[in-house]
């Protein structure tokens, strides 16, 4: 549900190893883009086939929580989730007016502690309660986010409907403890007590970590292919992310135990990502995949004695032997319907993959080749001590927020985060401290 593309790792040019393609082959693996050294720059890879084959299944090591969809269509997090009203609204400019009928501002109008007030303020959207607890009701978080939808709504006012921050719902899902309880802040602004569902503290907690936060510097391989059916194009960046590469990936994040990955599990334009919670790879010869082999070892296939290779103009420049390997890839998919406070797990998918590798005469990793007509578009990762910073929160200094009520001294940040569509990032994380304990 990712629409706009992360701004990329700036860990280019790079080499695969001793790898050069050239010809055709540039089809299938771009060492600039479709290359594993990008998601772990500092740390060596392995690309022996014979240490990655020890490892033919790993789990991740971290529990995934999951989020709601927050997608364009519902209004991002301009979303009064427990609103029926709101909720039986079709398109976004019906939700704005909504919104701007029964607005916050409106709440805090009415007598303080009022009941009315109370149910109010508790059935307003995460931004909109944001805004309260921060003094930032105009102009902040919310109508920020509101200007946003309005400039990339098309022209009959609708949105494609995979558009959301499902990569910052992943994101979260990793690097953040899981927000279970309601709490309760208050505005020192407006002088009222402001409650948070732990699903408000989650959808804050996935805008921040989502790719409208343009501070964000997160590393990935492949590219974000534009056709309506993967199969059907030829342009390169429908065949990655290429099978050497993430077998090499996997490997590394998940079989060695050294962080996380996060997958686009669609092959198309449109993009949905998850966290990858498993991986399992058995073997086969190639031309003989209804025969499964014991050991990689039996599942190879000289080259020179491939006849009718029917990817042979496709094969990576030293290519001696071709191995044949199915794999399981078990991701984390948001729950449908999630509670508003308490423990909830991402419901677990499995993508049925096979594909070929390319080694060299030691058995090395060259490159690979997709044979089932789906595969995952881009793979990525959050570096191990990464922080998603604002704006707003550079002018903060250092030290954190006790998620009780917000210093008025930090309005000013809130209004600069919010110019960029995200929420403090200490505001954030002192919500999410509370919520997880």
């Amino acid at each position: 549900m990712k629409k706009n593309a992360w701004l990329l790792f700036a860990v280019l040019p790079l080499s695969f190893g001793d790898m050069q393609m050239d010809g055709p082959a540039a089809r299938a693996f771009d060492p600039r883009i479709d290359n594993p050294t990008r998601l772990s720059p500092n740390q060596p890879l392995e690309r022996s086939m014979m240490k990655i084959a020890e490892v033919k299944s790993a789990r991740a090591s971290a529990r995934m929580w999951s989020d709601r969809t927050w997608d364009h269509t519902r209004a991002l997090l301009g979303e009064r989730y427990t609103d029926d009203r709101f909720v039986g609204l079709r398109t976004w400019t019906e939700k704005k007016e909504y919104n701007a009928h029964y607005s916050a501002e409106g709440a805090l109008s009415l007598p303080r502690g009022d009941e009315v007030q109370r149910t109010w303020i508790a059935a307003l959207s995460p931004a909109e309660k944001y805004d309260v607890v921060m003094g930032t009701i105009r102009g902040g978080l919310y109508d920020r986010m509101a200007d946003k939808l309005d400039s990339e709504m098309d022209s009959a006012g609708r949105f494609p409907g995979w558009w959301g921050i499902c990569e910052g719902s992943a994101a979260a899902a990793i690097a953040e403890p899981e927000p279970v309880k309601n709490v309760t802040v208050y505005s020192e602004a407006y002088g009222v007590d402001v409650p948070f569902y732990a699903t408000d503290v989650k959808g804050l907690a996935s805008m921040l970590w989502s790719s409208y936060n343009r501070n964000l510097r997160l590393p990935e391989m492949g590219q974000q292919c534009q056709a309506k059916v993967s199969a059907d194009s030829s342009e390169p960046a429908c065949f990655d992310v290429n099978p050497g590469s993430m077998v090499i990936a996997l490997h590394h994040f998940l079989g060695r135990g050294n962080g996380n990955l996060i997958v686009d599990t669609d092959s198309t334009r449109v993009v949905w990502n998850h966290p990858v919670l498993g991986y399992e790879m058995s073997f086969f010869q190639p031309g003989n995949a209804s025969q499964g082999a014991t050991s990689f070892q039996n599942g190879l296939l000289r080259v020179r004695d491939a006849s009718g290779d029917p990817r042979r103009r496709l094969r990576a420049s030293g290519t001696a032997y071709i191995l044949g390997v199915n794999m399981k890839l078990s991701y984390g998919q948001n729950e449908k319907k999630v509670p508003w406070q308490g423990s909830i797990n991402r419901q677990e998918r499995v993508m049925d993959l096979s594909f070929e590798l390319e080694l060299d005469d030691s058995f090395n990793i060259l490159g690979g080749e997709w044979l089932s007509p789906k595969h995952p578009d881009i793979m990525w990762t959050i570096p191990r001590g990464l922080r998603p910073d604002t704006q707003g929160d550079r002018l903060l200094g250092e030290g954190s927020w006790d998620g009780q009520s917000a210093p008025a001294t930090w309005t000013n940040a809130a209004f600069k985060s919010a110019e960029g569509v995200m929420p403090l990032r200490r505001i954030v994380e002192g919500l999410v401290r509370r919520s997880a304990r």
